[in-house]
């Protein structure tokens, strides 16, 4: 009885090997072909500029306060007429993330009272120092690393509902309470 227990038991992991071997590929020739993500990932930080070109930025500090691994880091100064970097009294001198402690969680997104700082879907990053994951405010207006998308795509209420705010009523955010 032990030699027909063993052979069921080569034939069972036979049949495993062969389900798998005749099933299409999962792998994928990364970087040439890039996988297909869905509309929630959050990728790389950049800071927005108006419609005037200026800063939206105005170092309120909010993003580096909400951020949970201290990644942010923003130094304030008065905004002067020799230097009119944005419409308002103050903006942002120093504005760094340190991408190496970032999680990518949006909360600096979600805290940011000017919708200045945005994250694209773009989510690698391959640099040979640790220098080069410190983005500074330079690198930041630059947007180099791709599109932005709408933090409504992954914005969570109080409801406990994903996915877009279009594809809800407007009461639901409203009066988040009222439920």
């Amino acid at each position: 009885m032990g030699i027909l227990q063993d052979v069921w038991a080569v034939a069972g992991g036979f049949a495993t090997t062969l389900k798998y071997a005749l099933r299409k590929p999962t792998t994928i020739q990364y970087p040439e072909e890039r996988p297909v993500h869905g509309s929630r990932v959050r990728g790389i930080h950049y800071l927005a500029r108006g419609t005037d070109g200026k800063e939206l930025c105005v170092g309120c500090s909010l993003c580096a306060a909400a951020c949970p691994s201290g990644a942010i880091t923003v130094i304030p100064e008065e905004t002067t007429e020799a230097n009119p970097v944005n419409t308002t009294e103050r903006h942002a001198a120093v504005y760094d993330i340190d991408m190496y402690r970032c999680i990518y969680c949006g909360f600096c997104v979600l805290a940011c009272p000017e919708d200045a700082i945005r994250m694209t879907r773009n989510y690698d990053l391959a640099l040979y120092s640790r220098t080069g994951m410190v983005f500074t405010k330079e690198m930041l207006l630059e947007n180099a690393y791709g599109t932005a998308q709408d933090p409504s795509a992954w914005m969570y209420d109080c409801n406990h509902k994903w996915g877009p705010i279009e594809n809800r009523e407007a009461e639901d955010f409203a009066n988040p309470r009222s439920h």
